[in-house]
């Protein structure tokens, strides 16, 4: 039990590390801490978004055979969910993945399944 709190407790500092180390640009690093950042919360209600995030990583990388497996689990979640947006932080970072799956898509030759998001 109480590893479970403590790797709960892991999980926004690994995220918040990884999105500061995308940010500035080092992408193997970023895809590293969200790595990490994955397996310290199972109960994530958003792991989507760091699988979106690792896929990024690994497109901005130009390795689109591993981007496409991470931004293509995040699509089967997001594809499953409603998308409802918080607030408009969540939709623009929502708009980054898919044009980040729709690029990888076109880059390994996988046809484009994708629907737009209601307004």
């Amino acid at each position: 039990m109480a590893l479970s709190l403590f790797r709960k407790l892991l999980h926004p500092i690994h995220f918040g590390r990884a999105a500061s180390e995308f940010a500035k640009g080092n992408y193997l690093r970023a895809s590293e801490l969200f790595e990490k950042s994955l397996g310290s919360d199972p109960d994530d209600d958003n792991v989507e978004y760091t699988y979106a995030c690792i896929g990024r990583c690994h497109a901005a990388l130009g390795d689109y055979e591993k981007a496409f497996v991470y931004l293509d689990k995040a699509y089967e979640i997001y594809r499953n969910k409603e998308l409802n947006f918080a607030n408009d932080y969540e939709r623009s970072e929502y708009l980054k993945f898919m044009s980040a799956y729709k690029e990888t898509l076109q880059k390994v030759g996988k046809p484009d399944r994708t629907r737009t998001p209601e307004s």
